[in-house]
C-alpha cells in the first residue's frame, strides 16, 4: 500500500486530465468572443452600408418622396415644421399606413424594390442577414421646404436598423443569444434612383 501512495508514474496524465477540460473551455471561449465581435462588426457595417444606399436611392416609404405640401396650406419655400413628426418604419412586409410630418398625415405605400436594394447592399457586408432582420425608418427633422421643384419636399432622417440576429456560441451547445440591435442614420440626399456607389 505504501508503494502505491508514493508511485508518481501517472501524475502527469492525471494533471493533464484535470486541466484539459478547463483549457478547452477557455480556448472555445476566446474563439466565441472573437466570433461575437466579428458578427457585431458585420451587422454594424451592414447598417452603415444600408443607410448610405437608402439616402441616395428611392424611398421605401412611397408617398414621402412626392407628397405636395402646397396642398396643405403651405406656400412655396415655407419650411415644414418638425414638431409633431413621427417616424414611419418599413419592414420586409410593408410600411406603416401613414407618416406624421409636422402635423400633416402623409399616406405611404411600400416600395419592395427599394427595400430589396437596401437589403442587397447590406448583405455585401453581412451575408447572413435575413430580410425580416432589416428595418428602414424615415423621420422628418425639419429639413426641406414646400414646393421643392428638385425632389422631395422633405429630407428625412433615414435609419437602417438590424435587429433579431441570433449568435450561437460553441460553448453553449446549441443555445443561441440574440445580439443587440444595431443601426445607422443619415439625412436623405436625393432619394431618387436604384443604385449607389458606396463602398
Amino acid at each position: 500500500m505504501h508503494h502505491l501512495i508514493r508511485d508518481t508514474k501517472g501524475a502527469t496524465a492525471t494533471e493533464f486530465g484535470l486541466l484539459v477540460g478547463l483549457f478547452i473551455l477557455f480556448l472555445f471561449g476566446i474563439i466565441d468572443a472573437g466570433r461575437f465581435a466579428w458578427t457585431m462588426n458585420e451587422a454594424q457595417k451592414a447598417s452603415q452600408a444600408g443607410v448610405r444606399h437608402a439616402v441616395v436611392t428611392d424611398f421605401v416609404a412611397n408617398g414621402l418622396d412626392d407628397y405636395n405640401f402646397l396642398d396643405d396650406g403651405f406656400f412655396g419655400g415655407d419650411a415644414i415644421p418638425a414638431a409633431g413628426s413621427t417616424p414611419v418604419t418599413c419592414i420586409n412586409s410593408g410600411c406603416g399606413a401613414a407618416a406624421n410630418v409636422g402635423g400633416v398625415v402623409v399616406p405611404v405605400t411600400f416600395d419592395g424594390t427599394a427595400f430589396n436594394g437596401i437589403l442587397a447592399r447590406a448583405r455585401r457586408s453581412f451575408p447572413a442577414l435575413e430580410a425580416d432582420q432589416l428595418e428602414v425608418s424615415y423621420l422628418h427633422v425639419g429639413l426641406g421646404y414646400a414646393g421643392d421643384p428638385n425632389g422631395s419636399d422633405i429630407a428625412p432622417l433615414v435609419t437602417v436598423r438590424i435587429t433579431g440576429v441570433q449568435f450561437q456560441p460553441m460553448i453553449l451547445l446549441g443555445l443561441s443569444i440574440t445580439l443587440p440591435d444595431v443601426d445607422a442614420s443619415m439625412t436623405m440626399e436625393d432619394g431618387r434612383g436604384s443604385a449607389s456607389y458606396s463602398a
